[in-house]
């Protein structure tokens, strides 16, 4: 029987080595990425992004 995937906030680094790394288990980190510029990027617009 399968069981549900953690999920997760955003995080940061210290604490993703302490909680999730040590468990050993699949974990979604929701809005993880949404700093990344590629991100904000694609927000603005397809064009923004492919600049």
């Amino acid at each position: 029987m399968s069981q549900p995937v953690a999920d997760r906030g955003s995080i940061d680094a210290a604490s993703f080595a302490a909680e999730i790394v040590t468990a050993y288990r699949p974990v979604v980190l929701r809005g993880q990425a949404a700093a990344w510029p590629a991100v904000e990027a694609a927000r603005r617009s397809d064009e923004a992004l492919v600049d």
